[in-house]
């Protein structure tokens, strides 16, 4: 067990690098911090870039909660799985690699790469690539790259988009842009 500042790693084996200002931890990995609880197989922490990656093992993926300071609530999991804070805290970004899923009670996306970002502990732009597919707000779609504009409520799709709202109209382009929040 580590606890520095907000931080409390946990595993089966730690290595603690002074110089280098590392920690690596394996085996049965616990992150808990303020806003996130993450559970993985690896953690490597560098603690001047504020950033901490996170490995699952033979099909058991990373699982990240988050608990934003709005009250907002999401699970992220996936294979790879990076956050990364500003020095401030003000900013952070979440990069998930292979077999990605974002839930909240706003929506649910699947993807090969998922980025969230949060500013000032408040949701931001959710960008998705890779076969991806989601339900947002009663509006299910498909495609090859999306952004979810959270704050704003804007859903823009390219590659390939496929977009069916609620009432089961169907929309199919090269590019689809939808304002949730005026549906």
């Amino acid at each position: 067990v580590r606890t520095a500042e907000r931080q409390t790693l946990k595993g089966d084996s730690a290595v603690f690098m002074t110089k280098e200002q590392t920690v690596e931890v394996n085996g049965q990995v616990e992150l808990l911090e303020p806003n996130y609880r993450g559970v993985a197989h690896y953690l490597f922490h560098e603690i001047k870039l504020n950033q901490t990656r996170l490995e699952g093992v033979d099909g058991l993926p990373v699982q990240l909660h988050v608990v934003a300071a709005n009250g907002d609530i999401s699970d992220i999991t996936g294979d790879h799985v990076v956050v990364q804070r500003t020095g401030d805290g003000k900013q952070s970004t979440v990069n998930v690699e292979s077999h990605a899923t974002y839930t909240s009670d706003k929506g649910r996306l699947t993807a090969q790469k998922i980025k969230a970002e949060a500013v000032k502990e408040k949701e931001g732009v959710l960008t998705a690539d890779g076969t991806v597919k989601g339900l947002v707000d009663g509006v299910s779609f498909e495609a090859g790259h999306a952004k979810w504009n959270r704050p704003l409520g804007e859903l823009e799709l390219t590659l390939q988009p496929k977009l069916k709202d609620a009432q089961e109209i169907a929309v199919t382009g090269e590019r689809i842009t939808s304002d949730l929040k005026r549906r």
